[in-house]
């Protein structure tokens, strides 16, 4: 039993009051009798009234204390905890995020965190009062409401039974922000949250108007392996054999010891153990692959419970040297590094009125440096830069030139990759607002410096500064920044569409003989179907598809009219990396009404979560019956002159 106000035990001092009333009883004053006949009844009236006197078993005095000890602990507000019947209407938000899907136990074999919290939902929803409303909301790449206000338990425990992981980026804050929404104006409701803890976006700045439950499932001490990058490139162009590279990182607290396995296609290739620390990574490295449309890494852990993130893929970048169109005046240094990088070089001077290379010399990416847009808005040049992936340095914007910051912004993106920009110094940038197609993936505070996107379905890279104009081509990392440039601009040619993360929307080149296309599962764990149907748009295939929704890899087939063939380009479909940190555990707080009071920013002296599925049972209307009962008593005994 818990009591909500302590302070009444004050008021206990009235019970030894009580005692004292009886025990100092007045005296009488001696008088003379006129016989001694009548000694003996004074006496004992004497005797009666003598103070400090020993208590004597008085019903009255009983009645008395029962009643000033039931108001007094009527004035503690005693209450006990009691399981908690779903009534009114209850929304259940069930975290579906990658990470969900990792074992509550170690090893393989043990059931999911997603399968375990989607047991505790159907118990509460089978143990629910009937006439309860139930809502189900999903957190995904977007939330998900499969059943709301629902009375039956039947169709919610279908709707349940049919959620299965989300491997995207999670919306955490979106679908907290909609469990707010649902229950704003229901005051008899309550939000009950299942996660591993595991989220890359806290949800702060959210208000609640009703109790939110937090109950965490799965194995908070869970650790997990990953391969972080994995790529292959030929070593030189007569070799015949093709060199890897991989990065694994160890999530978890313990060492770990890893059997990585590498495959060219379906041929399985070497294997070895390798031992990783806790919390570090570990890079591998492999020559003399034989030559394959594709390449697969395997880490296989018996203690990692997340295989999302155990399988990766790569795709060779062609038997030749990618072709690169350079349009600049002269830039030393950026040719250096583009050759560096194995593109050959085609240099070229804008002038007005020069015309664009011919179909036979088409190169595989275009490089603008500082030219001005108008030389390039020429039927024939726009027909090219529509055409091609095209890398902008301090062109294809228009603006003022101003000096730039110092507080670098770096997102995380495949151009940015090992770049810190740590010591370059930038005199001068584009003032950039927004550019339709690209986002800033480096900016230094004001304005971007670097934006990636696509248009059409067509990489494009902006450098809003001029290469001149900074000490950037001085610094160690310009060479690997550009390697990152051509590498992902020429990621959407050849046979690879590149890795993308599952279930998200990728920008693709459609050719405009085919007529129909689908994706096909080469390799992809669990239950994917074996094809899926391409997204169409005005009758014709859509150059903005969804990716399958599932780890794996995949081809998009594109097929023309009968006879005029097919079109096959492998794609890598990943569940989300900030999903693979199973260290980071954010602090989840959520303000607002808490449990048993139903206000604004009012707490129990008890912890929320240790009292979850619990409501607390007032005993203070008995307490007071009863008080009343005895009080009633006590009356009775006084008016029938028992008090003696």
């Amino acid at each position: 039993m818990h009591f909500q106000w302590l302070n009444g035990l004050w008021f206990g001092l009235t019970l030894p009051a009580i005692v004292l009333l009886y025990l100092l009883k007045r005296q009488y004053i001696d008088t003379e009798i006129p016989s001694h006949l009548l000694w003996n009844r004074v006496l004992r009236n004497l005797e009666a009234n003598r103070p400090w006197q020993k208590l004597r078993n008085q019903l009255l005095l009983i009645l008395q204390l029962a009643a000033a000890a039931l108001l007094v602990f009527a004035l503690l507000q005693p209450f006990s905890w009691s399981p908690k019947g779903e009534s009114g209407h209850t929304v259940y938000v069930l975290d579906r995020s990658a990470s969900m899907e990792a074992g509550t136990g170690s090893g393989e074999g043990t059931n999911s965190a997603l399968e375990e919290a989607k047991r505790r939902i159907a118990e509460r929803i089978q143990a629910k009062s009937p006439g309860s409303l139930v809502t189900l909301l999903l957190m995904g790449t977007e939330p998900e409401v499969p059943v709301a206000r629902e009375a039956s338990a039947d169709r919610v425990l279908e709707a349940l039974k049919a959620v299965t992981p989300s491997y995207g980026k999670t919306a955490y804050k979106e679908t907290m922000s909609l469990a707010a929404a649902l229950t704003q104006d229901d005051p008899d409701g309550e939000i009950r949250v299942y996660t591993d803890g595991r989220w890359t976006d806290p949800a702060a700045g959210l208000t609640y108007s009703v109790p939110v439950h937090r109950e965490d499932v799965g194995n908070p001490d869970a650790g997990n392996v990953s391969v972080m990058q994995f790529g292959v490139k030929a070593p030189d162009s007569s070799s015949g054999t093709m060199s890897a590279v991989a990065v694994l990182r160890n999530w978890g607290g313990t060492a770990r010891e890893v059997e990585v396995t590498l495959a060219a296609g379906s041929q399985a290739g070497p294997s070895r153990q390798v031992t990783i620390p806790a919390g570090n990574q570990r890079s591998l490295y492999w020559d003399g692959l034989p030559l394959s449309d594709y390449y697969r890494i395997q880490a296989v852990d018996p203690e990692d419970t997340y295989p999302a993130d155990n399988r990766a893929y790569a795709f060779p970048e062609g038997d030749r040297p990618r072709k690169a169109l350079l349009l600049s005046e002269g830039n030393l240094f950026l040719e250096k590094a583009l050759r560096l990088a194995n593109i050959e070089i085609t240099k070229m001077a804008v002038q007005p009125g020069t015309a664009p290379l011919t179909a036979e010399s088409k190169p595989d990416l275009i490089v603008v440096d500082s030219v001005s847009p108008s030389l390039l808005q020429t039927k024939e040049w726009k027909a090219l830069l529509d055409s091609l992936p095209v890398w902008y340095i301090h062109s294809g914007v228009e603006g003022e030139d101003e000096e730039g910051g110092r507080d670098y912004r770096i997102t995380e993106h495949p151009v940015t990759r090992y770049i810190s920009f740590q010591d370059t110094h930038i005199a001068k940038r584009t003032k950039v607002g927004s550019v339709p197609w690209g986002k800033p993936v480096i900016s230094d505070g004001t304005s971007p410096l670097i934006l990636a996107g696509e248009e059409n379905g067509r990489p494009r890279l902006l450098f809003t500064f001029d290469l001149h104009q900074s000490d950037l081509p001085l610094r160690s990392e310009f060479p690997i920044l550009v390697q990152n440039a051509v590498d992902w601009l020429g990621s959407a040619q050849g046979a690879s569409l590149g890795r993308v993360t599952a279930g998200s929307r990728k920008e693709l080149a459609v050719s405009p003989q085919t007529v129909s296309a689908e994706w096909v599962a080469v390799d992809s764990p669990g239950s994917s179907p074996v094809s899926l149907p391409a997204e169409k748009k005005d009758k014709a295939v859509s150059g903005s598809q969804t990716v399958p929704d599932r780890p794996g890899l995949y081809q998009f087939v594109e097929k023309a009219e009968k006879g005029q063939g097919e079109i096959r380009r492998y794609l890598e479909a990943a569940a989300d990396p900030g999903e693979s940190d199973f260290a980071r555990r954010p602090e989840l707080v959520f303000p607002g009404a808490q449990e048993g009071t139903g206000e604004e920013g009012v707490s129990s002296e008890e912890p929320a979560d240790r009292h979850a599925g619990e409501s607390p049972y007032s005993w203070l209307p008995w307490v007071l019956l009863l008080a009343a009962v005895v009080i009633l008593a006590e009356w009775g005994v006084f008016r029938r002159g028992n008090s003696i």
